[in-house]
């Protein structure tokens, strides 16, 4: 790199600094702030479902697919909510590497 290219490279870090630490912000609170979809939410989300024509099942009545439709949408909700905080991570590390060599 010439002398000119890193020049305009720390230039452009400085005009992005503020934005970056706003965006580094934001994502911490998404982090510390993110809710997973717990198992009682699920159970719930069930309780309340209807069958295929509209009709609720008979309270005490578990029909033979619903441990494993319990089981198949916790395992959803597990790697949607994986997923959901890799890519905040994703987004998060490199701003604050950039952020952390600006001022380092």
């Amino acid at each position: 790199m010439d002398e000119n290219s890193v020049q305009e490279e720390v230039v452009k870090q400085l005009e992005e600094y503020r934005a970056n630490k706003r965006r580094i912000d934001a994502l911490r609170y998404e982090l510390e702030q993110y809710c997973d979809v717990t198992p009682e939410e699920m159970i719930d989300s069930m309780n309340f479902s209807h069958g295929r024509d509209g009709a609720r099942s008979s309270a005490g009545h578990t029909s033979d697919k619903t441990p494993y439709i319990a089981l198949n949408y916790l395992k959803r909700a597990e790697e949607e909510n994986r997923r959901t905080k890799e890519e905040i991570l994703a987004e998060y590390f490199p701003i604050v590497r950039k952020v952390d060599r600006l001022e380092h």
